[in-house]
């Protein structure tokens, strides 16, 4: 497996945030992203210039997870609170007043690929699925421990979820458990012996490649964004500080990226 090289020369660093930057989700027209601090603010802002496009308030507590629809048209983004508001992508407008959708923080947010839905995972050990259209909860929720991390595969067909014990593959559509492995391994034998393991319960071919792109993320490691070819990534090191570097090698793979 390929290694990166991580890039120690930031393109252009940003400050404008009061407090701990925590979330970070760039739009996929590739000119913008989207970030959420402790401040309990987000803020849009332009990645050529650098310059804040719109400051959004709305959260009563900290923002803990963003996420962009792939149209461009819809921001979610989840707090300490367990509360989601919806923004219009373009103007920074809130869509809905916040929504009590969980018990607990919510740690992660995505749309599925055609926007329709927005899966939210929480501390409170569920996984949620909200029509975007009405933002009422649709079907079922998914009891799975509390949530680090949840993506969609690109197809939509698959969902992976990271939880504290375990990474668990569903069918969003049916809610049906696909696969599950333990993370306790070293990080680089993971890496190899996961995709196996998911070849193996998915049958390989196009849900591989899917599989290939979810991102899982720890809980304790840095917000990330990238661009959808992967050329330009975004983070932030528990700070209010916002990095903007150029990543090489292979855009499916995340950088280690040093203390």
């Amino acid at each position: 497996m390929s290694q990166l090289i991580p890039s120690t020369t930031p393109l252009r660093t940003s400050e404008d945030h009061e407090d701990t930057v925590c979330a970070v989700a760039a739009f996929p027209d590739r000119r913008r992203m989207v970030t959420g601090s402790d401040d309990k603010t987000l803020r849009i802002w332009d990645l050529e210039t650098g310059v804040v496009l719109k400051k959004m308030e709305g959260h009563s507590s900290e923002v803990r997870a963003l996420a962009v629809s792939r149209d461009d048209q819809i921001i979610a983004s989840a707090d300490e609170h367990g509360k989601t508001i919806a923004w219009h992508g373009e103007n920074g407008e809130s869509l809905t007043k916040p929504i009590k959708a969980h018990s607990n923080l919510i740690h992660s947010v995505d749309f599925c690929p055609d926007g329709t839905v927005l899966a939210t995972g929480s501390y409170d050990g569920m996984t949620k699925f909200w029509c975007t259209k009405t933002w009422q909860m649709q079907g079922d929720p998914i009891d799975c421990g509390d949530v680090n991390c949840i993506r969609y595969s690109p197809s939509g067909q698959l969902l992976a979820i990271a939880t504290t014990d375990n990474i668990q593959i569903y069918n969003p559509g049916t809610r049906k458990h696909v696969a599950s492995f333990k993370t306790t391994i070293g990080k680089e034998l993971f890496e190899k012996i996961h995709l196996s393991h998911l070849e193996l319960a998915c049958g390989g071919g196009e849900h591989m490649e899917d599989l290939r792109r979810v991102l899982i993320a720890k809980h304790n490691e840095p917000p990330f964004c990238a661009g959808s070819e992967g050329c330009r990534a975004a983070w932030v090191q528990r700070s209010h500080v916002i990095s903007l570097r150029t990543v090489p090698g292979n855009p499916e793979m995340r950088p280690s990226i040093g203390g």
